[in-house]
């Protein structure tokens, strides 16, 4: 998980990471470290807040296991301003636009 104290997750959140998900969800989401660190700045130029995204390791990691392409796909299909509101109002609201 190294690769995300490089992209400023605080290790609070990389602990709760690992406290919440299972093994193979850690996995995952270290051997698709690329994507995720595609998604992460995406997310980030989007104008998504850290805490939001940092909501977003913690209780939805498949979200990170979806090719970023597929995602950045999904999204450029909707108003983004309204997906970013949305989002950093209730992280879980991304659910619905991918």
């Amino acid at each position: 998980m190294d690769f995300l104290e490089e992209l400023n997750i605080s290790n609070e959140t990389i602990d709760k990471i690992v406290s919440s998900n299972s093994e193979v969800e850690l996995y995952e989401l270290s051997t698709h470290c690329t994507n995720v660190t595609k998604l992460i700045n995406y997310f980030r130029e989007l104008g998504i807040t850290n805490s939001s995204i940092e909501e977003l390791l913690i209780n939805n990691t498949y979200i990170f296991l979806n090719e970023f392409d597929n995602i950045k796909k999904s999204l450029e299909e909707e108003n983004i301003s309204e997906v970013v509101n949305a989002v950093n109002d209730d992280s879980c609201a991304l659910e619905q636009y991918i």
